[in-house]
């Protein structure tokens, strides 16, 4: 199986990045072909080059939130992936823009939604 993780940030400010490396490392040695779709910069390509040797990485470029979005789809359309695992739920792992993707199966975590808004409990 093909599988695609989408990670945002830098992998020492965002703990879901994390949470690729250790399921993706996992997944590539049982015998998956393995994407870990990541922000270029010196601390993700140490971490991954440390943690995640056996996966495939691809780098996009820091932007807003669309241009990340449109990176990452651009990506996800090259690899072509059987499943594509977004373990954020925001804009720059493509919430909302399942239509842009190529027929694969999407897994959306949600573990951190709610702790953004600890402090505003009238949205949470």
């Amino acid at each position: 199986m093909r599988i695609a993780f989408l990670t945002i940030g830098s992998f020492d400010k965002f703990a879901s990045g994390k949470r690729s490396l250790g399921m993706g490392e996992a997944l590539a040695r049982m015998g998956h072909e393995v994407y870990i779709l990541s922000l270029d910069c010196l601390e993700n390509r140490r971490r991954l080059e440390e943690e995640a040797s056996h996966c495939r990485c691809r780098f996009y470029n820091s932007g807003n939130a669309l241009q990340e979005a449109v990176s990452k789809i651009g990506i996800i359309r090259e690899v072509c992936p059987d499943l594509v695992y977004s373990n954020s739920y925001c804009v720059r792992n493509l919430a909302g823009l399942r239509i842009f993707l190529p027929k694969c199966a999407l897994v959306l975590e949600f573990n951190e939604l709610y702790s953004a808004y600890g402090r505003h409990r009238f949205l949470w």
